[in-house]
């Protein structure tokens, strides 16, 4: 009786840990384990293709828990290479939770009733839902901006990955092949800071707040969810719907091999102790705290930041939009401490994705410069250094359309890598083989700044979803790290220096004409931009590229425009081109729409 008893015993306690037990087993051996539990090691995701390996590799070598948050997560070749592994962590028995903002994301509720019908340990929920189902229509949409426009106005812009509460991804890469080097479009020159330590159960308990707030709803509620799983009927998907076609099979057979990410990521010289790191987060729901400064948390942290810099501060970011509170509190820093240096690498018309965006950036660049005076670089569409920041660009080149990509209605860029260079594109002076952007786009892929990273004294750096303009600032929630370490903070200034390098990078500054010129254009600007519509046509600057065989000189230097030639405000496009035509209109109404970007 007492071996029937204990033998009960055991059976119980086998299947209480079974689950545990064969996650851990199954599990690969983490390439970012480290012998000192009480440090954070850290180490910066500069190229796409090694931040896909290294959470495709920390994925397969969760044994207990997976937490995702994610303002896209889309359904193309790396969103299915992703999802594919979450269930199969899933499968093995690690505790998988998924936050995902609604509007940017994929939002098939088949696949959604499939996964959370058939694959157990996936929860999944969705971050401030617009309307009842999960697929957005346009009328739901604008049900809801009637009904309540802060829904629809509010985002949830933070990503994160953290596996067992150990090892923990933050940055700008949202789960989508153009985050990733893998789009045939757009790509985006973008960065995470991966971390194993203690600031990776800071980062999960602030995922734990999201879920547990109710500006998140589980996806089973959606109505369209619902009603599929309500049925007793088997769920069927299209096989198509789920397929990555073998596209990122290099990528995996990488991730999964312990050594090989080892020696391409964890290396010692790449992965290292740092003295100090915290996790930055908003709340959820920050725009409904009502608070006309903005309720960011990290808006608060990063403008105290900004305000204890002493010498320098080196910042990348896609955009470049501050608002008028931001404004006021950054003149106020310079007045305070003229002498602090700012540069700043951001997108050129011909590197952003939508010329509305730049033209709000284009309307504050007399302030930046005058007022401000920032060092401001923007980036090329195909940087001289396009191999180094983007390996697998040759790859790109030659690879075959997928069968998704076809539907989706993309080109290819199969060409002669012998008679053909995409470096002879990147050049700006009346030689350019290529000299329309429209050419260029449909000529190769293009490379577009997404990173938003900062340095603060060379002491100070983070790296995380934040983007310097409004929406940042009030409305969409965000996240980041934050680390303090010397070697750290230097290895991150160097990244984003390289990107503002001559050949990857167009120089923007004043115009090189006489003072009286120069007056004329700041009061007029100056009356133009303080009337309702900003429609004084003229800029006090221009973008510049260094002259062949000149030598590179700091901004402002007295013989600059001896070195550096004028190259117009909008390199590499037609006056007349739509982008800046929209780029000016937008310009002229900038004030008043902002804060929708």
């Amino acid at each position: 009786m007492i071996r029937i008893f204990l033998c009960l015993i055991t059976l119980c306690f086998a299947s209480f840990t079974s689950k545990a037990q064969l996650a851990s087993k199954l599990a690969i051996p983490n390439a970012f384990a480290t012998q000192e539990p009480g440090k954070n090691y850290a180490t910066i995701l500069d190229i796409g293709e090694n931040a896909l390996i290294a959470r495709i590799h920390l994925i397969r070598a969760a044994k207990k828990s997976i937490k995702i948050q994610t303002f896209i997560w889309d359904n193309d070749d790396t969103g299915i290479a992703v999802a594919r592994e979450v269930i199969s962590a899933a499968e093995r028995g690690v505790k998988v939770q998924v936050i995902i903002d609604q509007m940017c994301s994929y939002q098939n509720p088949k696949v959604f009733a499939w996964i959370l019908k058939n694959i157990p340990n996936i929860e999944v929920k969705i971050y401030a839902p617009v309307g009842k189902r999960l697929a957005i229509t346009p009328l739901s949409t604008i049900k809801q901006v009637l009904d309540d426009y802060s829904v629809v106005n509010m985002r949830m812009h933070n990503k994160s990955l953290t596996v067992d509460e150990r090892y923990t991804i933050v940055g700008g890469r949202n789960i989508d092949n153009h985050y990733y080097d893998q789009s045939l479009q757009f790509n985006f020159r973008d960065r995470d800071v991966l971390i194993a330590g203690p600031v990776a159960s800071q980062v999960a308990r602030f995922f734990d707040h999201y879920w547990k707030s109710n500006t998140s709803l589980r996806a089973e509620r959606f109505t369209d969810v619902k009603a599929m799983l309500g049925g007793d009927e088997k769920i069927a998907i299209d096989s198509k719907e789920i397929d990555d076609y073998g596209l990122l099979n290099y990528i995996k057979k990488i991730a999964y091999n312990t050594a090989a990410v080892r020696r391409l990521i964890a290396a010692k010289k790449r992965y290292y102790p740092v003295e100090h790191a915290e996790y930055w987060s908003d709340l959820p729901g920050k725009m409904l705290a009502n608070d006309p400064n903005g309720s960011g948390l990290l808006t608060k942290k990063l403008l105290k930041q900004i305000a204890l810099a002493k010498t320098e501060i080196v910042a990348q970011n896609s955009y470049l939009i501050f608002g008028q509170d931001t404004l006021a509190i950054l003149r106020q820093i310079k007045e305070q401490n003229p002498q602090l240096s700012v540069i700043v690498s951001t997108n050129s018309l011909a590197s952003l994705d939508s010329s509305m965006v730049y033209g709000l950036y284009y309307q504050l660049n007399d302030t930046y410069i005058d007022e401000l005076g920032l060092k401001i670089y923007e980036y090329k569409p195909i940087p001289a250094n396009i191999r180094e920041v983007m390996p697998n660009y040759p790859r790109l080149l030659q690879r075959k359309l997928t069968p998704r990509e076809q539907k989706r209605g993309l080109s290819s860029y199969i060409f002669n890598s012998t008679t053909q260079s995409p470096r002879e594109y990147g050049r700006d002076d009346n030689t350019l083989a290529v000299k329309s952007h429209r050419k260029l786009r449909s000529a190769f892929p293009l490379l577009s700044i997404h990173a938003k990273s900062y340095v603060f004294d060379s002491k100070i750096a983070i790296i995380g979803s934040y983007n310097l303009d409004p929406r940042s600032a009030k409305l969409n929630t965000e996240n980041a790290i934050a680390i303090s370490d010397v070697r750290f903070a230097r290895d991150l200034k160097r990244l984003i220096l390289r990107d503002t390098e001559p050949g990857n990078s167009w120089v923007l500054w004043k115009n090189n004409s006489s003072p009286f010129v120069k007056t004329l254009n700041r009061f007029f600007n100056y009356v133009s931009e303080h009337s309702p519509l900003s429609i004084y046509p003229f800029r006090g600057y221009s973008c510049f590229t260094l002259r062949t065989g000149h030598k590179q000189v700091p901004i402002g230097a007295k013989d600059f425009y001896t070195h550096y030639k004028d190259v117009g405000l909008f390199p590499m496009f037609n006056p007349l081109s739509y982008q800046v035509i929209g780029a000016r209109l937008t310009k002229t109404i900038g004030k008043h729409v902002r804060h929708i970007f």
